[in-house]
């Protein structure tokens, strides 16, 4: 079998755009090229594969199962193509990056805006884009190369072989109650005792949801009968904070809310692995490696922050200044 580095990446290029136009007429008007030149340049790229990586339809051209893997690397082609370039323009106007980075939506509101914080620090003349989303999103991003880097839950059986993954901290779960909740002041409340209030839970799929279900199916409690299902991390501080409805939230998460919002400790709760993924084969940017390096100081420091006991100094602290009266005495 042929070594893919010995690949023509005109010729990837060029079957691209046969899969994104539909057919080689149409790829052909668009490259300005004649179609017997493009038809030309995929035999070619069959030859020295030895695999057909094209079939023809009524409809005009389709890829093939090998056609497909080419596609995927002639996107990630493409992306490094164009990352280079911007890299080389920033630089020129004195600035770093690009940086793209992506993180669940618990994470963004913790981790994320500190590391950032002080990277800024470090130069505040900088190119960073922060993309929200789940797990799954993120993995085929860093699989593309849109994304540098993506901090999330690791040590998931599904994530992608193509995928490195370095451990950071432990965030544990803790139920997030309002003061107006009748938990509100309470150390340790069991999970069938909170089941009975009203719910803000995460939408299906993604680790969040997984992760609170399997709480409920691990301690044989039933999922909750009322419960708003959402996976916006500010609607779901907004109904905590404001009404008697309760959710189970990582403590990174809970750090990150200014909000009159009570930690209770639930014997059921697990505890979820943060980490930040990365292409195995991809080597980082000066500026993705800068972030690394301080992001491993402020999850170090949060790993300090999560700690039960100070959490709940932080919500009687909030406590005090807010001087509200709990349905429930502080123990």
């Amino acid at each position: 079998m042929a070594s893919v580095v010995t690949l023509d990446p005109r010729h990837l290029s060029l079957l691209l755009a046969i899969h994104e136009h539909g057919s080689l007429s149409r790829a052909a008007a668009v490259l300005g090229v004649s179609q017997p030149a493009l038809s030309n340049s995929i035999a070619q790229l069959e030859r020295r594969l030895g695999v057909r990586v094209l079939r023809r339809t009524a409809r005009g051209a389709e890829i093939n199962q090998f056609g497909a893997i080419l596609v995927r690397r002639s996107r990630e082609l493409r992306s490094l193509l164009i990352g280079a370039e911007q890299e080389i323009d920033l630089q020129r106007h004195g600035h770093s990056g690009p940086l793209a980075i992506g993180a669940t939506p618990s994470l963004v509101e913790s981790l994320i805006p500190q590391t950032l914080r002080r990277l800024h620090q470090d130069s505040p003349a900088l190119s960073i884009a922060v993309v929200e989303g789940h797990d799954d999103l993120l993995d085929r991003a860093l699989v593309s190369g849109e994304l540098d880097l993506a901090i999330a839950a690791v040590g998931r059986p599904e994530s992608s072989a193509e995928l490195v993954e370095e451990f950071l901290l432990s965030d544990p779960l803790v139920l997030a109650v309002g003061y107006d909740s009748p938990l509100a002041g309470c150390a340790v409340a069991p999970l069938a005792q909170a089941r009975e209030q009203p719910w803000v839970v995460p939408r299906p799929g993604g680790s969040a949801y997984a992760q609170v279900h399997a709480t409920f199916l691990n301690a044989g409690v039933p999922w909750p009968d009322s419960y708003v299902s959402t996976n916006s991390a500010v609607l779901t501080k907004r109904l905590i904070s404001q009404s008697d409805a309760v959710g189970l939230v990582n403590s990174l998460t809970l750090l990150g809310w200014d909000a009159p919002i009570w930690p209770v400790r639930l014997p059921e709760a697990g505890i979820r692995n943060i980490g930040v993924r990365r292409r195995r084969i991809r080597e980082l940017t000066p500026l993705a490696t800068r972030f690394l390096e301080l992001l491993r100081h402020v999850s170090a420091e949060f790993a300090d922050a999560t700690k039960p006991d100070v959490l709940d100094g932080r919500a009687r602290q909030r406590l005090r200044r807010a001087a509200c009266e709990l349905a429930t005495p502080l123990p």
